[in-house]
């Protein structure tokens, strides 16, 4: 065995020795759902599970009535809002 290949071995011994290693496989604590928050925050931005007469003025329904009236001044057309849909809506 050349002097290279012994220093390689005796760096790989000493690596074994050193590093303790840790078994993650085995965790008792639960992970959060991640994927619920956003989900969430969504709804409530869209409003979906409320009438759309009956929505507050929060998220995509604020949006909108803060954007319209749209008025063109050359024409004089007006564009109002009166509401979204989006899908097949319920109420629960």
């Amino acid at each position: 065995m050349g002097k290279t290949q012994k220093v390689a071995v005796l760096k790989k011994e000493k690596l074994k020795t050193t590093l303790p290693r840790k078994n993650l496989a085995k965790r008792e604590e639960r992970i959060p759902d991640l994927l619920s928050f956003p989900f969430e925050s969504y709804e409530r931005f869209l409003q979906l599970n409320r009438h759309p007469e009956k929505r507050e003025n929060t998220g995509l329904e604020s949006a909108f009535r803060q954007a319209f009236p749209i008025i063109d001044e050359a024409t004089g057309v007006e564009i109002h809002y009166r509401g979204y849909e989006i899908g097949d809506w319920y109420c629960k």
